[in-house]
């Protein structure tokens, strides 16, 4: 058994405890009793001079998991109560004491560390019981397949008890020859040994493989590999015809335009046999082809709305592929032309809503503004006709052919119950049907009259010049009336009874003398 001496006492600064430390102890997991079993001893130096009592502190011993480690107080002796499980937990730090029968430190604590040791006591587990993959059809030789997994709790570190080998046990069927497949023994990966794969004659197979610790000699576990063998694509899919005329009215989204046809010599409804679409020169993503999946034709659609006005007509490229990869390079092409309807689209007015600023008198009959829309149907020879549809003040009217608004009756600022007031007009197309497009104008009366003085002429009796209060009107409304800017230019004194001339600014800048 290895006996632990504490280290002699240096002189000088004295060293805090657990300075010291010792190489670490080794235990074996699973050992057998009896228990305790010895596992070291701990003597002092001082034991020579007086009565020497030790102890021991730390996991293990006073800590979770408590009395795995316990210490003869008399002879030092440390001693395991219990085998150990290095997967439980792989090491226990220890502290051990010396002290006088007074209970004084008689050393310096000293720290050990005990190792448990790894023993091969777990075999490999597979991560699943049963692992799936599948190959194509005559697959040429090294073509990875799928790869097993499993895993061992025992050090990898430090030994070989979960260095794991993997083998392939059996395989069934055994056609056409029976090693068809071969198995990386570090990495699991199953991979195809022979090319002779045939769906029809073995469309699955079904391996037993292993697992086993200490590099392939140890501890071992056993699971499955179910391989299915998928059917190749020799037959690629061929657009019959390889011509197509569709047409589409202009924006309309999702809209169907054409249906392409496809031959197909494999299997229905198998990988091979399903086809996938896809446009080569739609690079703004106007178009959109799907599958159909009872007839595997291509169903070409709008992504997008089109303009009649901008391009008339598209000639695309469309290609065709299995889901499964061709044998082959082959691809077939198709040439789709995409002629774009014209539809009577509304006039737009320009702007949306129009601001007009117009005097604060405005007399019967008199124009404001012209408010005119534009026909997208820029190939059309079309006639524009105008009309108020909505007027709350009802003294606008509007040249049905011109677009020329004006008054129908006078229109005054102080007649309105606010300075800003909106019509709605429509423009309407003669097409087939008509369509229809509205603008909103808004009318402000910009023009602002100046404040009215309500008395023009102040009497002034008194010898000494003195400031006089001037009483101010406006007949405008908000924001255009109070508060006034006042200014009074210099007058001078006359004798009583002599009138004097005021003069009155408002906020306008317009002036009353």
């Amino acid at each position: 058994m290895e006996v632990l001496t504490f280290p002699h006492a240096r002189f000088g600064l004295k060293r805090q405890k657990r300075d010291w430390v010792v190489p670490p102890l080794s235990i074996p997991e699973n050992e057998r009793g009896p228990f305790p079993k010895m596992v070291a001893q701990v003597k002092s130096n001082k034991n020579k001079e007086i009565q020497v009592f030790y102890s021991i502190t730390g996991t293990g011993a006073d800590e979770p998991p408590y009395g795995v480690f316990i210490m003869d107080r008399e002879t030092g002796w440390l001693k395991v109560t219990k085998p150990l499980d290095r997967e439980k937990k792989s090491h226990y730090v220890l502290f051990l004491h010396a002290v006088s029968s007074t209970g004084n430190a008689v050393e310096d604590t000293l720290e050990i560390v005990i190792t448990v040791t790894d023993q091969n006591d777990n075999r490999p587990e597979f991560t699943q019981a049963v692992f799936e993959g599948s190959v194509m059809e005559r697959a040429h030789p090294g073509t990875s397949v799928l790869q097993i997994t499993a895993t061992d709790v025992d050090d990898h570190e430090n030994t070989y008890n979960a260095a794991i080998v993997y083998t392939i046990l059996s395989q069934d069927p055994l056609v056409p020859h029976s090693n068809m497949f071969a198995i990386n023994r570090q990495t699991g990966v199953i991979s195809v040994l022979d090319p002779g794969l045939d769906q029809q004659s073995a469309p699955a197979y079904t391996l037993t493989v292993q697992a086993a610790d200490l590099q392939g000699e140890g501890l071992s576990c056993r699971a499955k590999a179910v391989i299915t063998v998928t059917q190749s694509n020799p037959n690629p899919p061929v657009f019959s015809p390889t011509s197509y005329t569709g047409h589409v009215f202009e924006n309309k989204v999702d809209a169907g335009i054409v249906r392409l046809y496809v031959k197909d010599a494999d299997a229905a409804g198998s990988p091979a046999w399903k086809a996938v679409f896809s446009i080569l020169n739609d690079r703004g993503g106007l178009f959109t082809i799907t599958t159909d999946p009872e007839t595997n034709d291509g169903l070409l659609k709008t992504a997008k709305g089109l303009d009649f006005e901008t391009t008339q007509q598209y000639t695309l490229y469309v290609t065709v592929v299995n889901e499964v990869p061709l044998a082959s390079l082959s691809t077939s092409t198709a040439t789709v032309t995409v002629d774009v309807v014209d539809v009577n689209e509304a006039p737009v007015f320009v702007p949306p809503t129009k601001m007009v600023e117009m005097p604060k008198d405005v007399g019967v009959g008199q124009e404001i503004t012209s408010y005119r829309a534009q026909d997208p149907d820029s190939f059309q020879s079309q006639k524009i006709r105008y009309q108020i549809w909505h007027d709350p003040s009802h003294r606008l009217d509007i040249n049905s052919e011109t677009g020329v608004i004006s008054t129908r009756a006078s229109l005054q600022m102080e007649d309105m119950k606010t300075q800003t007031f909106s019509a709605v007009v429509i423009a309407t197309d003669n097409g087939q049907p008509p369509a229809t497009g509205t603008g909103t104008l808004l009318l402000t009366f910009s023009h602002i009259d100046c404040p009215g003085v309500d008395s023009h002429c102040l009497d002034i009796c008194q010898r000494g010049p003195e400031s006089q209060d001037v009483s101010m009107g406006h007949q405008d409304l908000s924001p255009n009336t109070l508060p006034f800017t006042e200014m009074t230019s210099q007058v001078g004194v006359q004798p009583c009874h002599s009138k004097q001339q005021v003069t009155v600014y408002s906020n306008s800048d317009c002036a009353l003398t």
